[in-house]
Order: structure tokens, then sequence, then C-alpha cells
């Protein structure tokens, strides 16, 4: 269950249209326009309890739908023109107006580094980064050791992104640490 109470009133205000909407076509047009409402409505109305309710349903979906596409962080100096490409499937899990480190995203660890040492060198030859190194278990099986890079940034400042794989979805954690 989602922790908000927000989502009470919202439930009962899904019903109460729900059932508005089956009284209005009953009483205006009878039971032939029940025939093509109640298929329509009734999953419209499961899929936002389940988006509401539904912890796995809601990142799931919001992975789909409002995935977020890059990092970027207004409030650091060193920060404020760079900009870092997610991998695909990845939600912030924080509050957009600070800069929240934390994701959710599906990228499996391969995926990660994949994505990371393509997205990091193309920084680097850019000039946009000094440089990167990665830290993380390559030939190991056990799930629950995270992959790292530190990225340094050209004031010298490092950026960490680590990759937790402990839970599913996993977790993406962006640390900055100033010079």
């Amino acid at each position: 269950m989602i922790g908000t109470i927000l989502h009470i009133p919202l439930s009962i205000a899904l019903l109460l249209v729900l059932i508005g909407l089956i009284a209005f076509f009953l009483w205006q047009k009878g039971r032939q326009s029940l025939k093509w409402l109640l298929p329509v409505s009734l999953p419209i109305f499961i899929l936002c309890q389940l988006y509401l309710w539904n912890l796995d349903f809601h990142h799931a979906a919001k992975s789909y739908l409002f995935a977020s596409s890059s990092y970027h962080c207004d409030y650091e100096e060193d920060l404020e023109d760079f900009e870092l490409e997610l991998p695909k499937r990845t939600v912030l899990k924080g509050k957009e107006d600070a800069c929240s480190p934390f994701y959710l995203t599906y990228a499996n660890r391969t995926q990660f580094k994949i994505h990371f040492d393509n997205q990091l060198q193309q920084l680097k030859q850019d000039a946009e980064i000094q440089d990167f190194d990665y830290s993380g278990v390559e030939e190991t099986y056990d799930i629950h050791t995270g992959s790292r890079y530190e990225v340094e940034l050209l004031s010298g400042a490092i950026l960490r992104i680590e990759y937790h794989p402990d839970e599913k979805p996993h977790t993406i954690s962006i640390t900055f640490q100033p010079d």
C-alpha cells in the first residue's frame, strides 16, 4: 500500500464518479447503455485503484508513463550545467525541486554498466568530466553487491553513482561530494 492519506478521498471520489456514471446512464438511456459503459469504466476504475494502492504496479506504470530521463541539479554550482542521462524505465523517487539522489530502475547490473560506460565515455570525450572510475563485482554470484561509478567533474568534485540490486525495482543513488 502506498503511504499517502490523500489516496483515500481520491479513491472515494473515483468510486462516486463511477456510481454517478452508472446511475446517470441508467436513468437517461436505460440498461442498453450499460453494455458499453461497464466494460469501459470498470477496467479504468480498477487500473486507477491499482496505481494508487499497489506499490509494484505503481512503480511499473510510472516507469513507462513518467520515466525520468536525466539527472540534473541546479542547487549545486558545480552541477548547474551538468546533465547525466539515466537508463530507460528509471523513475525519480524523491522531490523534483531538490537534488534528489534516489531513483528506481528496472535496469539490471549489466544494463546499468553498459549505459553508464557509454554515457560517461561520451561526457569525457566532450570534456564535460575529467575522468570516471567503475568499481563493481563482475564475476560474482552475490546479487546483493552493488556497483559504483565515481565521476570526477571539471571542478574536481566527485559525483558518485551507485547501483543497489537489493530489491526489484533496483535503486540508483547519485551523490555529490564537493571538492
